[in-house]
Formats: C-alpha cells, sequence, structure tokens
C-alpha cells in the first residue's frame, strides 16, 4: 500500500510540473498584439475623442486646423511609437515626442502642416505604421508608412483630420473601396461599399460626379481616377 501511494504521489508531481511546463510555453508562445490610439487638438474644438486603428481624429468640410497630436500604443510587445510634426512658425523645430506625448501647440492657433510617425523596438520588427492626412485644399493624402512625411511643407496648407494604422509585417490583407455619386435631382448619394450600386437606374439620371476612397487599407499608396464629363471630355 506504502509503495503504491508513493508512486501515485511521484505520478501526480510529474504530471504536475508537466502542466507547469505547458502554462510556461503557452505565456511565451503569446501573440504579439498592438493597437494604436491617438487624439488630435483642434480649431475650435480643443482636444478630440481619442481614435483607435485608423478612425478618423479631426474633421473634414468644415476648415479647421490640426494644431497639436498626442499618439499611444497599448501593446504587449517593447518599444514605443515616435512622432514629430511640421508646425506653422516652427517648421520641423519642435521636439519628436513618444508615447502619448503632446506634439504640436496649444493656444497659439498654430497649424499643423505635416508629420512623420515611427516604431521602436519590438513594435517595429513586428508592425509598420501607416498614417495618411487631410490637407487643406488637397484633401486626403495617400498612405504612408513608418516615419516617412505626409502633409506639406513651405505652402502653409494646414492639416485637418489624420487616421493612423498599425499593420502586421508580412500579414496577407485586403483593402475595400468606398464611394459615392452625385446624381441629378438627388444631389450627392450616400457611400456604398465594394460592389455596390451607387446612382440610379430606370429613372434617365445623369451622374455628375463621383468619390472613391480606400478603406481599411493594409498598407501605402492610394488609388486615382478620372472621368469623361460633358463638354470638357
Amino acid at each position: 500500500m506504502k509503495k503504491f501511494l508513493v508512486r501515485l504521489l511521484a505520478t501526480i508531481m510529474v504530471l504536475g510540473a508537466f502542466q507547469t511546463g505547458n502554462n510556461t510555453k503557452q505565456i511565451k508562445a503569446e501573440e504579439p498584439y498592438a493597437d494604436i490610439y491617438y487624439t488630435t487638438h483642434c480649431q475650435t474644438y480643443g482636444w478630440t475623442k481619442e481614435s483607435k486603428n485608423g478612425e478618423l481624429s479631426g474633421t473634414e468640410g468644415q476648415g479647421k486646423r490640426l494644431e497639436a497630436i498626442k499618439i499611444r500604443v497599448d501593446s504587449n510587445l517593447e518599444g514605443s511609437v515616435e512622432y514629430e510634426v511640421h508646425c506653422q512658425t516652427y517648421g520641423w523645430n519642435l521636439d519628436k515626442k513618444k508615447d502619448g506625448e503632446m506634439c504640436g501647440t496649444e493656444g497659439q492657433a498654430k497649424r499643423l502642416e505635416a508629420i512623420r510617425i515611427s516604431l521602436t523596438g519590438q513594435l517595429n520588427e513586428y508592425y509598420d505604421v501607416i498614417y495618411r492626412v487631410h490637407r487643406q485644399t488637397y484633401g486626403w493624402s495617400d498612405w504612408v508608412k513608418n516615419g516617412e512625411t505626409c502633409g506639406t511643407t513651405g505652402e502653409s496648407k494646414r492639416l485637418e483630420a489624420i487616421q493612423i494604422k498599425l499593420v502586421r509585417k508580412g500579414a496577407q490583407q485586403e483593402a475595400s473601396i468606398k464611394y459615392r455619386t452625385h446624381c441629378q435631382t438627388y444631389g450627392w448619394l450616400p457611400y456604398v461599399e465594394t460592389g455596390k450600386l451607387s446612382g440610379t437606374t430606370g429613372q434617365g439620371k445623369r451622374l455628375e460626379a463621383i468619390k472613391i476612397d480606400l478603406q481599411d487599407a493594409p498598407c501605402t499608396g492610394g488609388l486615382t481616377y478620372q472621368v469623361h464629363c460633358q463638354t470638357y471630355g
């Protein structure tokens, strides 16, 4: 009986050690994750609600300048998000900031004109940071990544909005397209997504303009388009 108890206890200890080893492996093999958060200081409105993973921060169609930005990353990886801005009067001469610090100005009515964003440490090993801005006169820029300049310099054009994403390096992802048309009688129709109809059928209404944009872009770049228009070709 005593030998049986000794063997049983030894078996339990071995199984316990094996289970502990498995737990350790699970902890070590934890899948890397990262989310990026950002908020902008916007003319008239002040600090906006924090945006996440590609959401828009700022405004469109209101002519409001961005004056400052804060960016942070929530992740189980080591590293930081670093960023610098080209600011009215100061140019690139403001200090580079990181991990939620304010970059830009408050209370000076100075517009942001361009931005650079990059990652460091393990974050940079696993992820690309991609971003684009809405610029005065020009609208949305193409997506750029990893420290590239986004916006304008030397043109006195304000930034009005920004989108920022983290994209896993080597991941296979697809972008979708959203678009809207300006239709006779009805004006601008709501945005629709890939493959859905925009316009009318059977009503004899002409299309007069179109807007096309990338949705959930996993990479840099953009798209271009042109139309053949009555009178103008």
